[in-house]
């Protein structure tokens, strides 16, 4: 196993490690104690990873933002850290900048400044720090728990059958970074499925809620329609005029509903992990307007069938 982790193009970074709460999508609560990883100077020198933001104040950092965990112009008390987006932002609460108060070895009240956000990284569910900061923050923590190997495609399963047969008496488990990413991935798509699925029933009760509300409206103005026809408005005329406010209203109404959404999700479209599916927006805005414009025509049609005289004396 020396030799298959020893050469040139194979990396391994051993990270110390506070566990704690989960803090992946895998976690339906809110934690109160997020696990804390303490990354090798090996680690934060090779940089790499696809960020979504930084505090970086130097071309170094800007160039390798791990590198803003060896600063050391914090106040004190103050630990940066870096985790991934999904996790600080959506399982934490946090966001770039803020601070996070979580407990050192001794019991007391430490602050972690997220000084970075990763994009969907291998390292949801913890946030990192550097290891002279985590064994400052945990002196009794001691070893290493996480491995990161990182070797060429014909080492890969030598090096994992080796190790988890070495070591299975610890418990060692070796994952690829594919296998450990389609997990969060397939956790988060069934949540994502499951909202879609949820919006669509909405977006069905509230079609049919429209095509009552509009053939309601037409039927109200069975007498006005019919006084139209009476004082020389021919049925096409009538038509036109009935199904033109009905579409100007439903434009309004979702080009309002739109603009809303627009503004309400503007900080995720301008973001770099923005994956909006523009053209199944759009046919969703032309289905809704085409089922109001069907209900109108149905109910226009039903309306302009009945006899004038007999419309007219009922109102």
């Amino acid at each position: 196993i020396g030799e298959l982790l020893s050469g040139p193009t194979t990396g391994n970074y051993a990270y110390r490690e506070r566990p704690g709460d989960e803090t992946s999508c895998l976690n339906l609560y809110r934690p109160s104690a997020p696990r804390i990883l303490g990354a090798p100077r090996e680690f934060i020198e090779r940089g790499g990873f696809s960020w979504s933001g930084s505090l970086a104040s130097s071309s170094e950092e800007r160039e390798n933002p791990w590198a803003i965990l060896k600063r050391g112009d914090w106040p004190e008390g103050v630990v940066p850290a870096i985790g991934d987006q999904n996790t600080v932002r959506w399982i934490l609460q946090s966001g770039l900048g803020k601070d996070l108060p979580v407990k050192n070895g001794a019991g007391l009240e430490t602050r972690l400044r997220i000084v970075g956000l990763l994009s969907n990284s291998l390292l949801q569910g913890a946030l990192v720090v550097d290891t002279k900061a985590f064994e400052e923050l945990f002196p009794s923590r001691r070893g290493w728990s996480s491995f990161f190997i990182e070797a060429p495609g014909e080492k890969r399963g030598p090096i994992r059958d080796g190790l988890e047969d070495g070591l299975q008496d610890f418990g060692f488990d070796l994952r690829s970074s594919g296998e450990v990413l389609r997990h969060f991935n397939k956790v988060q798509n069934t949540y994502l499925s499951t909202f879609m699925v949820l919006g669509g029933l909405g977006l069905l009760i509230g079609t049919i809620g429209l095509a009552a509300v509009l053939l309601r409206n037409v039927n109200d103005r069975r007498g006005e329609l019919a006084l139209m026809r009476a004082i020389g408005f021919s049925r096409k005329a009538v038509a036109g005029i009935v199904i033109s406010e009905t579409l100007f209203l439903l434009m309004l109404g979702e080009f309002q509903g739109a603009l809303a959404a627009i503004l309400a999700t503007a900080p995720t479209l301008l973001s770099t992990q923005s994956e909006m599916q523009w053209g199944g927006l759009l046919t969703i805005l032309g289905l809704v307007m085409l089922a109001g414009f069907v209900s109108c025509f149905f109910a226009l049609h039903s309306a302009l069938r009945r006899p004038v005289i007999g419309a007219l004396r009922s109102e």
